[in-house]
């Protein structure tokens, strides 16, 4: 019936004659008119059907105000699919309880996977693993009253409801889970619960989980552990929970098959590691490419750790898979004063191939610690085997400022073994400034390579080689052809 113009509403009435609070749009869509509904009572969208006159409200229909309008709520489903997915999307994403429960109440299917876009597979979260994510815990009480899958997997693209509900921090939701599944299960990807908080840093949920007496000793599918993901991301409370909970401090695992100490020394948590090795961690577990957790240190340059290791009697001799040791792995990488500390307490300062501090610094051009050990009266001559020596390191990787400080400190001209001389070497590759710091101190005028072949004495060979490189070798060709060199000379092969 048409209302008097005083009164321009919508007016609504259920079956039962309930009134509604009206409505105050003067022209307002069917479906528009629903969802406002929807989100003043609770009513799902998927389950309203509105009459006017006696006849059913198509949703894109406008209604004009004045009017009056009877809401009838389904009890069942007309369209299955659209209550699954008003379930999922609007239930259980916004944490609306009175829809869900409509909805489940009619025949909503409470393990919904809703369809992602990307694939043509049943591939996304339930209702239930929506709600713990986002942290509505009335809709997961609900759902698990209902007897929703509270185990639910999705082959490593989607986490269950426990796993979701860890890594957002949840904590309420984390403990109605914990009594309906079960503690220590996985993920696709292998993570547990636990794993998750340590991996996410969820200290207060850890603390839950290992008073729920989980295990803490499982493996994700990267063969990393709970304390494995603590130590790498430097959540020393969540560590010491797992330490004091008793988590094997020495498995091994990850990419470098490595222990947590390892991963903290190389992350440079230097409470973590404090912490494991006063917990007894093994300090001499070594990873796939034989790194220690002193080697580890000396890498990323972590002095404190290093000095922590060192005190706490951490062996000095191992060599990496590179027959490296802390001392040149320390010195390759330029960390000066883990240098400084592991040469003051002793470490092997050779490896198998006979590199040095000093050669190692050379080769990667660190100037600094280059002169440390040459300052220290140190042995210039062995590097990478007994082919090359110190001074042709820092030639090759073209540093003159290193080289100068050899030739000044009298470095030898030329190795044991008689490979090439380094000024060759220096040149093949347009290092002018190296070829000049050696010119200029009369660097092997006499002295041969393996070739038979001089290098000062028969620059010729060097003219040769430097013009076949081309760019950035003219200045080097110029320097030669500046000390007479022949310019029509021919080697062994014309």
């Amino acid at each position: 019936r048409e209302l008097a113009p005083a009164d321009p509403m919508l007016r609504i009435r259920m079956v039962s004659g309930e009134e509604l609070p009206p409505v105050s749009d003067m022209v307002i869509s069917g479906w528009d008119l629903k969802c406002r509904l929807r989100e003043k009572h609770g009513f799902p969208i998927s389950l309203q059907q509105l009459v006017r006159d006696g006849s059913c409200l198509d949703d894109d229909a406008n209604v004009h105000a004045p009017a009056e309008l009877q809401l009838v709520v389904l009890a069942g489903l007309n369209d299955c699919r659209l209550a699954n997915e008003e379930l999922v999307l609007y239930a259980a994403n916004g944490g609306h309880v009175e829809t869900a429960r409509l909805l489940l109440q009619a025949g909503a299917d409470k393990n919904y996977r809703r369809r992602s876009h990307w694939s043509s597979n049943e591939s996304g979260r339930t209702p239930l693993t929506r709600a713990a994510c986002r942290g509505h815990a009335g809709v997961v009480r609900l759902l698990l009253d209902l007897g929703a899958e509270k185990n639910e997997t999705n082959d490593g693209v989607d986490d269950p409801a426990l796993m979701a509900a860890v890594s957002r921090g949840h904590l309420e939701i984390v403990r109605l889970l914990l009594e309906n599944v079960d503690k220590n299960s996985q993920d696709g990807l292998g993570m547990t619960a636990l794993i998750t908080a340590a991996a996410y840093g969820q200290t207060e949920i850890a603390r839950l989980l290992l008073d729920a007496g989980v295990d803490t000793d499982l493996w994700d599918r990267c063969q990393r552990t709970a304390l494995m993901h603590a130590a790498s991301s430097g959540n020393t409370e969540i560590a010491s929970l797992l330490v004091g909970a008793r988590a094997n401090m020495n498995l091994q695992g990850g990419l470098r098959n490595s222990t947590a100490l390892m991963d903290a020394a190389s992350n440079r948590h230097t409470e973590i590691v404090r912490l494991l090795v006063s917990a007894g961690a093994d300090m001499s577990k070594q990873g796939d490419d034989n790194q220690t957790a002193l080697i580890a240190a000396a890498s990323s340059g972590a002095i404190e750790i290093a000095r922590l290791l060192l005190d706490a009697g951490a062996a000095t001799g191992v060599q990496n898979s590179k027959d490296k040791t802390a001392l040149t792995v320390a010195a390759s990488e330029g960390h000066t004063e883990v240098v400084h500390l592991l040469a003051g307490a002793g470490v092997n300062r050779q490896g198998r191939n006979n590199e040095t501090a000093l050669t190692a610094a050379a080769a990667c051009g660190h100037t600094e610690i280059a002169r440390l050990p040459v300052d220290a009266g140190a042995d210039m001559i062995w590097q990478r085997g007994t082919e090359e020596t110190t001074l042709m390191a820092a030639a090759s990787s073209g540093d003159a400022e290193i080289a100068s400080h050899l030739v000044q400190a009298g470095a030898d001209m030329i190795s044991p073994g008689g490979a090439k001389e380094k000024t060759l070497v220096a040149a093949s590759y347009g290092e002018t400034q190296i070829a000049r710091v050696l010119v200029d101190v009369g660097t092997g005028i006499d002295l041969q390579d393996l070739h038979d072949e001089t290098c000062l004495a028969e620059p010729p060979r060097l003219l040769a080689r430097a013009c076949a490189t081309r760019d950035p070798a003219t200045k080097v060709v110029r320097l030669l052809v500046d000390i007479d060199a022949d310019k029509h000379w021919q080697g062994p092969r014309g």
